[in-house]
């Protein structure tokens, strides 16, 4: 009866280790998690940004993903930096500010997506 536990105990833990049943990975109980890519990246998925605040330092190059069917930009409030238009499976890059502070940045199609660049 021991070795049952035991093989059934290191089967849930092998299961666990690979992130769970159904080969999913990432959070799915809507906690905000960054997703696992390159640093510097954001990635554009279901309308939003993830992640939606990004800290990088001055004049550092920020690859956008955009895996949406729709076209979507990252722009700034302030129009230091702009994507201009990024097609579904495409993507696009923007050069941080070389000035230190908070940059909240938008999606000139969809102005309800949000997000922050954050340089330091």
């Amino acid at each position: 009866m021991n070795r049952y536990v035991a093989v059934l105990l290191a089967l849930l833990g092998l299961v666990a280790g690979c992130g769970g049943m159904g080969g999913q990975s990432g959070a799915s109980n809507g906690s905000a998690v960054a997703p696992s890519g390159p640093p510097n990246t954001i990635v554009i998925d279901k309308f939003a940004y993830q992640p939606v605040v990004l800290t990088v330092i001055p004049g550092a190059k920020v690859t956008v993903i955009n895996q949406d069917p729709a076209a979507h930009t990252l722009t700034a409030k302030d129009k230091s930096f702009d994507t201009g238009s990024i097609a579904m499976g495409q993507q696009g890059e923007i050069t941080a500010p070389s000035k230190a502070g908070r940059y909240p940045y938008y999606c000139r199609f969809h102005e309800y997506m949000t997000g922050t660049l954050i340089v330091k």
